[in-house]
């Protein structure tokens, strides 16, 4: 029988944690391991979180709580798919609100129709573009990167058709499922992109070269506001440090890559 698991990394979100944790132990199909990370909270995120798991409707749940001393994202990511079992694991971040009945079923559709996928995002897949400096740009101090052929939540503007899987260069961002034992055989996530962005797409990239695994975009139903978010202002906007992140992450990734991504990926399989 195939198993799943799935990791929740947790960072201040007390306002926002228990629709957050209800919307994942609600919707997901049973059985599954919960591995919950709680990365340098210091508000009752903690707190809300083990009351709601203490409720008897849950408490059959099989899960695993983890601590992290505000490594952030992509650290404490890695934290948690260490100590996951499940041959299949997805992760979901803090600000997401899963919508749909059995989404983990769903989102596993790929890779039960084909042999060589290595993940799933309900986010958006992409193809990585390099866009050269301007006259008073300094390479590596702006964004240098685009993303042709994106396909996901935000390129469609009504509803999402389920017939085909879109399988482009990089996957991103959660609700992500990812082959467990390819990701061991990888190393995880590479660290050099913490504090967060760009590990994903590394990850995803790294699979196709090494395995020749493909990834891409196949929809759930969830929501979310950019706003929710530890590295968006209250307008959406990206905080000035996650700016200087991507840049430093931008650089480091086409630096490795900048010859395969003059090859794009586009191709669409029948689901």
């Amino acid at each position: 029988m195939i198993s799943q698991s799935v990791v929740l990394t947790v960072h201040n979100k007390e306002k926002l944690i228990k629709k957050v944790l209800k919307s994942i132990l609600n919707n997901t199909s049973s059985p599954f391991e919960l591995v919950m990370v709680f990365d340098g909270c210091n508000d009752k995120s903690e707190e809300i979180a083990e009351k709601l798991l203490k409720r008897n409707i849950y408490k059959n749940i099989n899960k695993k709580i983890l601590y992290a001393d505000d490594v952030f994202e992509t650290k404490a990511n890695n934290i948690g798919l260490k100590e996951c079992t499940g041959d299949f694991i997805s992760i979901i971040q803090d600000d997401m609100v899963i919508k749909e009945k059995d989404w983990n079923l769903n989102l596993f559709k790929p890779f039960t129709k084909y042999s060589d996928v290595f993940s799933v995002t309900a986010h958006t897949s992409h193809n990585v573009g390099y866009v050269p400096p301007t006259e008073d740009q300094k390479e590596g101090e702006y964004y240098m990167l685009n993303f042709p052929d994106s396909v996901g939540f935000r390129t469609f503007n009504s509803y999402i058709p389920r017939d085909k899987f879109h399988i482009r260069l990089t996957s991103n961002r959660g609700p992500l499922m990812i082959n467990h034992a390819y990701l061991e055989k990888l190393g995880y996530l590479d660290e050099i992109y913490s504090p967060l962005t760009w590990d994903e797409h590394d990850l995803t990239v790294r699979a196709n070269l090494k395995y020749g695994l493909v990834s891409g975009f196949y929809p759930i139903d969830w929501f979310s506001k950019l706003s929710w978010g530890s590295t968006r202002d209250e307008s959406g906007a990206l905080k000035p440090w996650h700016r200087l992140t991507e840049y430093k992450n931008q650089k480091i990734f086409y630096d490795r890559y900048k010859e395969v991504i003059k090859t794009r990926i586009v191709e669409e399989r029948n689901i």
